[in-house]
C-alpha cells in the first residue's frame, strides 16, 4: 500500500519500486530501483540470448515536478550482453525518453505548455526546469510539409520579425514578413512560409501535384495583387474569395485621406475655424450609421452635428463618408442577388466622381468585384486567419519577440496548428478525410493521457 501511495503521489509507474526521497535545495531527489524485464531481447539482433553485464551503473532523469518542486529520480540500470551479436545495451525503460533525460510524464508536460501562447521561459518556471531543458524538447519536434491541402485555403501575411543566424556576419538575418497558411474549415494553421513574394510561394505550392491544388475549392486573400495572381495561376478551381474586412479598410483609408488632405490645407491656409471643424472627427467619419447610436449613446446629436458642420463646408468629405455607408449598406444586404444588384449602381456612381479619393477607392473594388462578390456569394472570408493572427501576436508579446524563425514556426503550429498529442506522436487532424503525421525523435507508444 506504501509503494501505490509513493508511486501516486509522485506519478511514477506501477513497476517502480519507491525507496526514499532526499530533500535539495533545488529539488526534490527520489531513489527508486526498476524491475527487471521478463524477457531480455537484443534491439540489434533480436536474439534472446542475453545476460546482464553489470548493474551498478545509476542514472539520474528528470520527472515532473510536485508541488512546485522539481524531482529528479536516480535509479541503477543494469547493461546487458548479446552472446550472438556480442554488442551491449542499456535496460529498456518504456516510461523514460529514448534521447532526453527526462521521463515521458514531463516530457509531454512540457509539450503540452508549448501548445499555449507563453514564452520559453514561462514554460520552464511552469514545469521547474531550465529554459535549455524546454530548448532542447522543442529541437525534438519537427512539422514537415502537410500532406494534403484543405479545401479551403487562406493565406495571409504576418508580421514577425524573426530569421536565421548567419555565423559569417555573426547576426540575425531577420525577415520582416512571413505567410501564414490556414485550413478555413478545420481553423487552424496548416503551415508557415517565410516567404512572402510570388515566385517563392508558386514554388512551394508547385510541390503539390495537379490533382491536390484542384482539391481547393475556396483560396481566400486580401486585395494583393500577388497572393491573386496565385489563386489564378495554381488554384484553376478555386473561387477567390476576398476578406470583407480588407475591402471596408481600403474604403475607410480613402475616408482617412481625404480627411487628413483637407486638414492640411486648412492649417497651410491658417483657417482656423475650418481646422477646428475637421478636428476630432476622424473615427466618426468611419463609424456604420447602423451603429453610431449603440458607440456614441446620448453624445450621438453632437456628433452628428459636427458632421453636419464639416459636411456643409467640405462637400468632397461628405461624398466620400456617402461612399462608404452605401457599401456597407449593400453587404448588410440579405442575399447574394440583393448585393450584386446594388453594388453595379454603386460602382457607376462613384467611378466618375471627380474626387480623387472616391474615384481610386471605386476603382479598386471595381478590380476586384468579381472575388469580393465570391466572398458573399460562398460566405468564406480571412476571418479565421485573422483570429489566429492575434493568438499568433499574443505569443510574441509574452515571448517580447521570437529571433528564430524555426521556433518561431513550431510555436505557432503547437499552439495555433490542429495539434495534439497522441500515442507519443504530433498529429495533425482534418476534420473532412486526412491526417498528416508528424515526427517526434525518440518517440514510442507511451499515451501521456
Amino acid at each position: 500500500m506504501t509503494k501505490k501511495v509513493n508511486n501516486l503521489i509522485y506519478g511514477l509507474p506501477e513497476e517502480v519500486s519507491f525507496h526514499r526521497a532526499v530533500e535539495h535545495d533545488s529539488c526534490t531527489e527520489l531513489f527508486i530501483s526498476v524491475k527487471e524485464p521478463k524477457e531480455r531481447v537484443c534491439p540489434h539482433c533480436g536474439s534472446h540470448a542475453c545476460v546482464i553485464k553489470d548493474s551498478g551503473r545509476k542514472q539520474t532523469v528528470r520527472h515532473t515536478h510536485v508541488g512546485h518542486q522539481a524531482v529528479i529520480l536516480t535509479f541503477p540500470r543494469r547493461r546487458y550482453y548479446c552472446k550472438d551479436c556480442r554488442s551491449t545495451f542499456m535496460q529498456p525503460i518504456s516510461w523514460l525518453h529514448p534521447s532526453l533525460r527526462m521521463t515521458h510524464t514531463l516530457y509531454f508536460e512540457i509539450c503540452y505548455s508549448l501548445m499555449k501562447p507563453l514564452s520559453i521561459k514561462s514554460v520552464a518556471e511552469i514545469n521547474c526546469v531550465t529554459e535549455s531543458v524546454v530548448q532542447s524538447v522543442l529541437d525534438t519536434i519537427s512539422f514537415p510539409r502537410p500532406d494534403h491541402l484543405p479545401s479551403t485555403l487562406i493565406v495571409d501575411e504576418l508580421k514577425a520579425d524573426c530569421g536565421e543566424w548567419n555565423p559569417v556576419t555573426h547576426k540575425w538575418d531577420k525577415w520582416r514578413f512571413v505567410t501564414n497558411l490556414t485550413d478555413g474549415d478545420g481553423h487552424f494553421v496548416i503551415d508557415i512560409l517565410h516567404a512572402t513574394n510570388l515566385s517563392d510561394l508558386a514554388k512551394y505550392f508547385r510541390k503539390y501535384s495537379a490533382y491536390e491544388r484542384q482539391r481547393v475549392k475556396y483560396f481566400c486573400c486580401d486585395m494583393s495583387g500577388s497572393y491573386i495572381a496565385l489563386g489564378k495561376k495554381l488554384f484553376p478551381k478555386a473561387a477567390i474569395c476576398i476578406d470583407m474586412f480588407h475591402v471596408i479598410q481600403r474604403l475607410n483609408k480613402a475616408v482617412d485621406d481625404m480627411h487628413r488632405r483637407l486638414q492640411n490645407q486648412q492649417k497651410k491656409s491658417d483657417n482656423d475655424e475650418a481646422y477646428s471643424t475637421l478636428k476630432h472627427i476622424s473615427y466618426d467619419l468611419r463609424a456604420r450609421k447602423s451603429q453610431q447610436f449603440k458607440l456614441w449613446k446620448e453624445d450621438t446629436s453632437r456628433r452628428l452635428k459636427r458632421l453636419e458642420d464639416a459636411f456643409r463646408e467640405f462637400p468632397d468629405l461628405a461624398e466620400v463618408y456617402e461612399m462608404l455607408q452605401d457599401f456597407h449598406d449593400i453587404n448588410d444586404c440579405s442575399g447574394y442577388d440583393a448585393q450584386f444588384e446594388e453594388l453595379i449602381p454603386w460602382l457607376q456612381r462613384y467611378l466618375d466622381s471627380p474626387v480623387e479619393e472616391v474615384a481610386s477607392a471605386a476603382a479598386t473594388i471595381d478590380r476586384y468585384k468579381k472575388h469580393i462578390m465570391n466572398s458573399w456569394k460562398y460566405h468564406h472570408s480571412s476571418g479565421t486567419c485573422e483570429g489566429l493572427n492575434n493568438r499568433i501576436k499574443a505569443m510574441k508579446r509574452a515571448s517580447f519577440g521570437v529571433h528564430s524563425f524555426d521556433v518561431f514556426r513550431k510555436r505557432i503550429l503547437l499552439a495555433c496548428g490542429s495539434t495534439k498529442i497522441v500515442t507519443g506522436t504530433f498529429t495533425i487532424y482534418d476534420k473532412k478525410s486526412h491526417s498528416t503525421a508528424i515526427s517526434v525523435k525518440g518517440g514510442d507508444s507511451h499515451d501521456p493521457r
